[in-house]
């Protein structure tokens, strides 16, 4: 069915709910599992050294502990795991590093944004759905 599972990452409850699936779904493929956690951060201006630095550490940690789950989720299903952490566009690194570990399941969470903002912009998820070298697996949080 499916060799290599990509799937987005960022602590969200729609995408830990895309983790369990896409990890579900390798252990019932024997697919190995890509987790893509990605730094969407916009930078503050700090007014001290310090602040910066200060920042860069919490976010080593949030992405310390995310990875760590990642690698926990994966574990418990017993199928193999790597791990990206990547700075900038969503949508553009989803399919990016899909691409790259040449996945042929791309696992994300919807959005949530609806209404005039998602239809005039279009969401994370429909770039990624245009966009993607593979199939993509949607999840919602509820139906």
């Amino acid at each position: 069915m499916y060799h290599r599972i990509a799937v987005g990452f960022d602590g969200s409850e729609v995408s830990r709910r895309a983790l369990h699936d896409a990890a579900a779904l390798g252990k019932l493929s024997a697919a190995g599992l890509v987790v893509i956690l990605i730094q969407e951060h916009v930078p503050k201006y700090p007014e001290m050294p310090s602040e910066v630095t200060e920042e860069r550490e919490a976010i080593d940690r949030y992405f310390s502990r995310l990875k760590a789950e990642a690698e926990r989720v994966a574990g418990e299903a017993g199928i193999p795991v790597v791990v990206h952490s990547v700075a900038g566009n969503p949508a553009k690194l989803l399919c990016d590093v899909a691409k790259q570990e040449r996945a042929d399941l791309l696992v994300i969470g919807a959005s949530g944004r609806s209404g005039l903002w998602g239809g005039m912009l279009g969401t994370t998820a429909d770039k990624v759905v245009d966009h993607s070298p593979c199939s993509v697996l949607v999840v919602r949080t509820s139906a």
